[in-house]
C-alpha cells in the first residue's frame, strides 16, 4: 500500500508540477482509510497476542517483535493524531511509515519457521 501510494503521489506530482498547477493529494481518503484499516487490525492482533500468550508477551522468546509491534503502533496512533492537528510536520510524521516496512521482516521470518 505504501509503496501504491507513493508511485501515485509522485506521478500526480510531476503532473501538477509540470502543467504548472498546485498541489492537490491524490486520492488521501483511500489511502488514510487503509492505513487506518491496517492500524486496526494490527492493534488487534497484538490484543489476540497478547490474550493468548499472557506473561510471555513480554517476557517470552518473541518479546522482541512484540514491542516492536506495540512501538509501531504507538507511532501510527502518533501519525494520526498529529496529521489531524499540523499540516507542517506531516512530512517529518510520515517517516514513521518507513518503520511499517521493517515489520514485513516478521512475516519473513514467521514463513521461513513454517
Amino acid at each position: 500500500v505504501i509503496g501504491v501510494e507513493t508511485q501515485l503521489t509522485t506521478a500526480h506530482s510531476i503532473n501538477q508540477a509540470l502543467e504548472g498547477l498546485g498541489r492537490s493529494d491524490v486520492n488521501e481518503p483511500v489511502f488514510k482509510t487503509l492505513e487506518i484499516a491496517f492500524l486496526l487490525w494490527m492493534m488487534f492482533e497484538v490484543l489476540v497476542n497478547f490474550y493468548a500468550q499472557r506473561k510471555d508477551f513480554l517476557c517470552g522468546k518473541d518479546w522482541q517483535w512484540n514491542v516492536f509491534d506495540i512501538v509501531m503502533i504507538i507511532f501510527t496512533l502518533t501519525m494520526q493524531f498529529v496529521e489531524t492537528m499540523s499540516v507542517s510536520l506531516i512530512r517529518v510524521v510520515r517517516l514513521f511509515r518507513l518503520g511499517k516496512i521493517l515489520r514485513s521482516f516478521r512475516v519473513i521470518k514467521f514463513l521461513r519457521s513454517v
